[in-house]
């Protein structure tokens, strides 16, 4: 019976079978097989060396991996690039990229994408959060 197989989302570091631990995997990344499929919603999390310039820490890499419960098995896909867009085009408009709690100075930064607040929109995605009175890289 499929239903007792699943699979997993895992990042790859430099496309190799080792998690890289400066990108992340947010939403449902375990999927149980139904009828043959496996379905799942994700976004990926990475880190910026430089979030001004979007420049990120690595070039981000996904793979899927699980266990065939009927034939005793290891499902593996094929490890993926994921490409992300550079500069004002990083998030879709009325998006802005929010950065996670500043890290040490120099240091890498995880964000994300994250919906304007009602009553607010943005058509640039690095601009700073308004009312913040400082620049959201800070």
């Amino acid at each position: 019976s499929d239903s007792g197989s699943a699979v997993l989302a895992h990042t790859s570091l430099g496309g190799e079978l080792e998690a890289d631990g400066s990108v992340s995997i947010l939403g449902s990344y375990v999927s149980v097989f139904v009828q043959g499929q496996a379905t799942m919603s994700i976004s990926i999390k990475p880190s910026f060396v430089d979030p001004i310039a979007t420049q990120l820490q690595t070039e981000p890499h996904i793979y899927f991996e699980g266990a065939d419960t009927f034939e005793g098995l290891t499902m593996r896909s094929s490890v993926s690039p994921i490409t992300f867009q550079h500069g004002s085009e990083v998030c879709p408009r009325g998006y802005v990229l929010a950065v996670d709690t500043a890290a040490s100075s120099g240091e890498p930064q995880a964000a994300a994408c994250e919906l304007c607040k009602p009553g607010t929109y943005s058509v640039d995605p690095l601009a700073t959060p308004a009312g913040s009175g400082v620049p959201w890289w800070m």
